[in-house]
C-alpha cells in the first residue's frame, strides 16, 4: 500500500503543450462566450419586450371586458325597456276592435240622425 504523502508516479507520458494551440482555443473560447452573452442580453431584451408586451395586452383584455360588460349591461336595460313598451302597446292594441266597434256604432246612430232631421 502506497501511503498519503507519497507521489504517485503518472501512468500515462505527458505532452509537450502546444501553445499555438493552446492560443487559438482560448481565443475561440473567449469568441463562443462572448456570442454567448450577447445572445442572452438579445434574449433578456426579448424576455423585457414580451413581459412588457404580455402586460399591455392584460390590460388591454380587462379594459375591452369592462367595457363589454357594461355594452351588455346596457343593452339588457335597452331590451327590458323594450319589452315594457312593447307590453303597453299590445295592452292599447288590444282595446283597438272595442274602439273600432264603438266608432261604428257611434257613426251609424249619426247616420240614422241625420236621416231623421
Amino acid at each position: 500500500m502506497e501511503s498519503p504523502t507519497e507521489p504517485t508516479e503518472p501512468t500515462e507520458p505527458q505532452l509537450p503543450l502546444d501553445l499555438e494551440m493552446w492560443r487559438r482555443l482560448e481565443s475561440q473560447a473567449n469568441a463562443l462566450n462572448s456570442n454567448v452573452m450577447g445572445v442572452t442580453e438579445q434574449l433578456q431584451q426579448l424576455m423585457v419586450q414580451m413581459a412588457a408586451t404580455t402586460s399591455e395586452a392584460s390590460q388591454v383584455h380587462s379594459l375591452a371586458m369592462h367595457e363589454l360588460s357594461a355594452t351588455i349591461d346596457a343593452c339588457t336595460d335597452k331590451t327590458v325597456k323594450l319589452i315594457a313598451a312593447c307590453d303597453e302597446l299590445d295592452k292599447d292594441l288590444e282595446q283597438l276592435p272595442r274602439i273600432a266597434r264603438n266608432i261604428k256604432t257611434v257613426l251609424k246612430l249619426l247616420d240614422q240622425l241625420q236621416k231623421q232631421i
